[in-house]
């Protein structure tokens, strides 16, 4: 069945080529479509990828700490950063993070059982410098500027199992020099106000 041209104001239209004309923009469309959704998920992978290599270098860091306690705190941290995430649940690297937390301390060796030796002095308790410095250094690198490793040691620091320095965490997020300040929720930051101020007047 023909269809008959029809009048648009002064201008004659063919409805075989109007129905083309539109046919070619939805093309278009679908086409600018599915360009748009291509560069989004090779952006999506290429962030996967940058975000997994920035977590086996942090993982290798921490696993080169030659303090035992200090290495076992740092990686119960950041095996709670890590615990919400559906990758990280029930992984081979999730079980290798808590037998290293589980591990016990090695024992020092003394020479308290030798005779004729003098007792060794008493070993600097540097555990709680050591660990807020680690920390401290670790959610202020320009690597963690998007603030989710400042978000985890902020959430940590306000535990009342929290071992290290809150009020060293709070003033280092507040340096003009941490990089993750800016992308810090504002709830994470009142409550680790609130748990500075009370540590840093007790």
């Amino acid at each position: 069945m023909a269809l008959d041209a029809f009048q648009v104001g002064s201008f004659t239209l063919d409805p075989v080529l109007v129905l083309l004309g539109l046919l070619g923009l939805a093309v278009l469309a679908l086409l600018v479509l599915v360009v748009i959704v291509a560069v989004h998920m090779s952006r999506r992978r290429r962030e996967a990828r940058e975000s997994d290599a920035q977590l086996a270098e942090l993982k290798g860091k921490i696993q080169s700490i030659t303090n035992d306690e200090v290495r076992v705190r740092a990686a119960e941290a950041i095996a709670n950063l890590l615990g919400g995430s559906t990758n990280w649940q029930g992984s081979a690297d999730q079980q290798r993070w808590q037998s290293l937390t589980n591990a016990p301390a090695p024992k020092p060796v003394t020479t308290a059982a030798i005779p004729g030796l003098p007792p060794p002095p008493a070993p600097a308790d540097t555990y709680k410098s050591d660990l807020t410095t680690y920390l401290t250094k670790m959610m202020c690198s320009a690597r963690w500027s998007n603030g989710s490793v400042a978000t985890g040691v902020a959430r940590r620091a306000v535990a009342q199992q929290f071992r290290g320095d809150v009020v060293a965490v709070y003033d280092g997020l507040k340096s003009n020099a941490c990089p993750a300040s800016a992308k810090m929720p504002t709830k994470v930051m009142r409550d680790l106000s609130s748990a500075a101020e009370t540590a840093r007047y007790r």
